[in-house]
């Protein structure tokens, strides 16, 4: 799903321009080496928590470059 710009004012969410249309996800007991493959194999600049069913509930993100 996406959205026209318009619908998002920039000051209230500048953080969309890093966020992707898709997101790394990883449930919340995955082994912590798991994390970290995803920013070094993979490249992530961010990756999103999610619990058992699903729901966000902490985004990691690395600090700009």
């Amino acid at each position: 799903m996406s959205f026209p710009a318009k619908s998002f004012p920039s000051k209230t969410f500048g953080w969309l321009r890093t966020i992707t249309q898709a997101p790394l996800a990883i449930r919340n007991n995955s082994p912590l080496e798991l994390v970290q493959q995803f920013f070094v194999k993979l490249g992530a600049r961010y990756v999103v928590v999610t619990d058992v069913n699903g729901y966000c509930e902490y985004l990691i993100l690395l600090p700009p470059r």
